[in-house]
């Protein structure tokens, strides 16, 4: 069976460029993308708020929803771009 890969070049960094054939309307297309992360953010940080100030909320259940909350934010933190 024939490899689906034939590149013979090996590359340790990867640089996503995002969608291609609409290179004009990069700018646009990431409205979007930045609207959903921003609202995930601020939803998670809702949650959080919401079980710390919360005493009802301070048991085992809603502490799990939380930490989900926490893992959520620190997977997704860290991609946002940074600035050659």
């Amino acid at each position: 069976m024939e490899a689906s890969n034939s590149s013979s070049t090996l590359s340790s960094t990867f640089y996503l460029t995002g969608i291609p054939g609409y290179e004009e309307f990069h700018h646009w297309i990431s409205i979007p993308f930045c609207l959903f992360y921003l609202l995930g953010i601020t939803g998670n940080c809702i949650i959080l708020h919401i079980v710390w100030t919360d005493p009802r909320l301070h048991e085992c259940m809603h502490h799990l929803v939380a930490m989900l909350s926490l893992s959520d934010m620190g997977m997704s933190l860290p991609i946002i771009t940074k600035q050659f």
